[in-house]
């Protein structure tokens, strides 16, 4: 396959406001000897990204300094050192940033295959949700079947993922979601809180009282800062515990909109507004 010397992407500048968003041309990305070469499909926007354009999240040293944690699309390219995929191959990846981009590089173990009877545009939507959702309420929160799941922000890309992982586990599921008629909730005793982002300013004063009677557990974890070998572990147990769920349409994304890799400024407004229900993403390459 012939590629061709420059692609399309998304430079946020020296960040700010979302109208910083503009589309700009330049090289194609080199992929290292573990890395694969994606020709991008679609990508997902998500708060992280939100949170880079203005300034308050900085990519990790080594990653892509631009855009996008999460792409669909075709392998163009292998590394020398890759094993398991081949040019042509269908996959969704969670990227190290450059998913904003018509290609992106990603090391091999964080791609994985589109799961069968999905589509690209819902492939998209997996990665860095489905990863975080997992680390987060299966592994460090530990969530078994038959236990209690509270989801606050339900109607988010991740709420949403999160009530249909933990019913798919075999959990009994609530939600709290914000509207006029916002409705309160209590952990239990013995529950666990996992803290994975902030929409308010993370210092703050806190009673831990209730915290110690009624004897809570409170964790948190990013996801984009780990190391490879970690995020690798991660896609394999998505592949063998979540990916069977999404092939029998037991979870799937829910998408709210899609924009045009140009207009990732209305994307990424629409995201601060918070009126979303589930995924927005960017069209790049298509089906």
């Amino acid at each position: 396959m012939s590629l061709p010397d420059t692609m399309r992407f998304i430079d946020h500048g020296k960040g700010g406001a979302p109208s910083v968003l503009q589309p700009v041309s330049g090289p194609l990305p080199q992929p290292q000897s573990d890395e694969v070469l994606i020709r991008v499909a679609f990508a997902g926007v998500n708060r992280p990204d939100v949170l880079q354009r203005s300034g308050n999240y900085p990519p990790p040293p080594g990653a892509s300094p631009y855009l996008g944690l999460e792409v669909s699309g075709e392998v163009v390219t292998v590394g020398s050192g890759v094993v398991g995929f081949s040019i042509g191959d269908r996959v969704c990846a969670l990227t190290n940033g450059g998913g904003y981009a018509e290609y992106v590089a990603v090391p091999a173990g964080q791609v994985l295959p589109v799961p069968a009877g999905l589509s690209m545009l819902q492939a998209a939507a997996l990665p860095e949700t489905y990863f975080t959702v997992f680390t987060n309420v299966i592994e460090r929160g530990m969530l078994k079947p038959g236990e209690t799941f509270l989801v606050h922000g339900g109607s988010s890309g991740i709420g949403l993922t999160a009530i249909q992982m933990a019913k798919a586990w075999g959990a009994t599921v609530y939600t709290t979601v914000g509207n006029e008629q916002k409705a309160k909730a209590c952990l239990a005793l013995e529950g666990r809180l996992v803290q994975i982002a902030f929409l308010q300013p993370s210092k703050v004063d806190v009673d831990w009282m209730p915290l110690m009677i009624k004897r809570l557990t409170y964790t948190g974890s990013t996801l984009r800062a780990r190391p490879a070998a970690d995020k690798a572990r991660l896609a394999d147990e998505l592949r063998t515990k979540i990916w069977p769920h999404l092939e029998q349409s037991r979870m799937l994304p829910v998408i709210h909109q899609v924009f045009e890799l140009d207009e990732a400024a209305a994307a990424h407004a629409l995201m601060e507004s918070s009126t979303h229900i589930g995924k927005i993403m960017l069209k790049v390459a298509g089906e």
